[in-house]
């Protein structure tokens, strides 16, 4: 991903799923959305569809989990 930096140089960044879940989980604790974008220097676009992403995948996460016993069914 290309970002601009506080600069204003352009740069390649990797950003791996744990760097991923950081923000989205951030966002998820009620962090706002443009503020994260504009200090992370990913686009507010990119953020939506990795929080949408995180959440729909969490879901199918849970299936079979018993939180009595801590392991999947």
């Amino acid at each position: 991903m290309i970002i601009i930096d506080k600069v204003g140089r352009t740069r390649e960044i990797r950003w791996t799923a744990r760097r991923k879940a950081g923000l989205v989980l951030d966002l998820l604790a009620g962090a706002s959305l443009d503020e994260a974008a504009r200090t992370s220097g990913v686009d507010v676009a990119s953020l939506v569809a990795w929080r949408d992403h995180f959440v729909r995948s969490g879901i199918d996460g849970l299936k079979g989990y018993r939180p009595e016993s801590g392991t999947v069914k």
